[in-house]
C-alpha cells in the first residue's frame, strides 16, 4: 500500500468516525478490536489507542526514546529537524519486528 492509498485509509476512518457516532464510541473504547472488526491487519502484539482531538484538547504523542541513535539522526537533531516519526520508527525496529504492511496506522512509521 502506497502513501497515497494509506492517507486516503485514514481519511476514510476518519469520516467514519465523524458519520458515525456508535463507531467513534468503539474506536475510542478498543481502537484495536474496532479495526480488526473493520478488516484492517493488526500485527499480532500490537495495541492501538484511539484519542480525540477537542477546540480546547490536543494529545501530543511523545515516542518512546531509542536505544541508540546514528550518526545521521544525531547530525538531524543537530541541524535543527527532529522527527517524532523518525525516532519512533527506531524505536519500533528495535523492539518488534513489525510487519504492518497494509495496516492504516502503522506502516507509515515501519515502511
Amino acid at each position: 500500500m502506497n502513501q497515497e492509498e494509506k492517507s486516503k485509509k485514514m481519511g476514510q476512518l476518519i469520516a467514519m468516525c465523524w458519520a458515525d457516532e456508535g463507531f467513534k464510541k468503539k474506536l475510542l473504547a478498543d481502537a484495536t478490536a474496532t479495526l480488526k472488526a473493520a478488516g484492517e491487519e493488526v500485527p499480532a502484539g500490537l495495541t492501538y489507542k484511539a484519542v480525540e482531538n477537542t477546540d480546547k484538547l490536543v494529545h501530543l504523542v511523545i515516542p518512546p526514546k531509542p536505544a541508540e541513535l546514528s550518526e545521521e539522526d544525531l547530525a538531524a537533531a543537530v541541524g535543527g529537524y527532529t522527527s517524532p516519526a523518525l525516532y519512533f520508527r527506531k524505536w519500533l525496529q528495535e523492539t518488534t519486528s513489525c510487519n504492518c504492511a497494509g495496516n492504516l496506522l502503522c506502516d507509515v512509521f515501519c515502511s
